[in-house]
């Protein structure tokens, strides 16, 4: 599966998804269906890297629909028996549906057991492994979800240099929007950064995506959640940042949120 593929069942929970109410029941249905045929064809081969990766998929597919303990449950349920190319990426699944889910000491024991099993052979046919790089990503991105920006930040720093002329751009701007993210969910938050690195998410992907598509939608959501404080809405970084998802706040939900 390409990087840009694979990052993107679990890396998009850099965002906040909201689904219509036609949505969840969907997600729902294909959860089933995957657990039904690839999850039987798995055990039946005896295959532990097919089984925890059909595994990891149900669990993104339950976490989009927004039924993040069932999401976690997927991915415990797993893990005992997983290949451990896979055990770093069912732990991440749990540790962004635990964080969701309001479950924070699960959600960093979810982590830790991602940074303990970072993968270091060959990859192998399937999802992209949860690498060095991967890990310092979802890092910045989980401890965004937990509201620890200060500890957030410098996983999405480590990340951005990691990715510096990868040509990765749809992995680089999800990082700067997870840096965007650590910048407002801290002690004493730095709006002015924050809109900064949405910014350079934006340029990221610099008209690789169709309009009002998902960089630029979660770019608008900062955006919106940014000019709630009145003091904030004036900065100049923040306006820039206005200026440049104008077309995306146009196809924003009500009351989006990071």
């Amino acid at each position: 599966m390409p990087d840009h593929a694979a990052r993107s069942w679990i890396h998009t929970s850099g965002s906040t998804m909201r689904l219509t109410p036609l949505a969840t029941p969907l997600a729902n249905n294909v959860s089933q269906s995957l657990s039904t045929r690839s999850g039987r064809h798995a055990r039946a081969a005896g295959d532990p890297l097919l089984a925890g990766s059909e595994a990891a998929m149900r669990s993104a597919v339950a976490f989009f629909g927004r039924e993040f303990d069932t999401a976690a449950d997927i991915a415990v349920q797993a893990q005992a028996r997983a290949h451990p190319y896979i055990v770093p990426m069912l732990a991440c699944a749990q540790a962004r549906a635990f964080a969701l889910a309001g479950r924070q000491d699960e959600a960093r024991s979810a982590l830790r057991t991602m940074g303990e099993n970072i993968w270091t052979g060959k990859q192998v046919p399937g999802l992209s492994p949860i690498d060095d790089e991967t890990y310092e990503a979802f890092s910045a991105v989980i401890l965004g979800y937990l509201g620890a920006g200060e500890e957030a930040e410098p996983h999405a720093r480590r990340s951005l240099t990691m990715l510096a002329h990868s040509g990765r751009y749809r992995s680089t701007a999800g990082t700067h929007l997870a840096l965007a993210r650590a910048s407002v969910h801290r002690r004493h938050p730095d709006p002015e950064q924050a809109a900064r690195a949405a910014v350079d998410a934006v340029a990221t992907i610099d008209g690789r995506e169709v309009p009002d598509g998902p960089t630029v939608g979660r770019a608008a959501g900062l955006w919106c959640m940014l000019v709630r404080n009145n003091d904030w809405a004036r900065l100049a970084s923040v306006r820039d940042l206005g200026d440049q998802v104008s077309s995306g706040r146009h196809a924003l939900p009500p009351g989006p949120t990071i």
